[in-house]
């Protein structure tokens, strides 16, 4: 199986898209490509981190203003 397979379904599974069937067929790719194992952890440490707004109320304004 290659390692696009492995992308659609973690991107699935991150976007809460994911069938049972498919999480299923994750955990046996992540089984038999130890290094893919490595990635998921990363990006379900990235999803737990919350996100923060990056602009002011002022720059929000600004922009419905424009």
């Amino acid at each position: 199986m290659s390692d696009s397979r492995i992308w659609e379904l973690l991107a699935r599974k991150y976007n809460n898209e994911i069938s049972a069937k498919e999480l299923a067929e994750l955990a046996t790719l992540l089984q038999q490509q130890g290094e893919a194992i490595h990635l998921n952890e990363l990006l379900a440490d990235l999803q737990a981190i919350p996100l923060q707004s990056m602009s002011s109320e002022a720059d929000e304004v600004k922009s419905l203003d424009a």
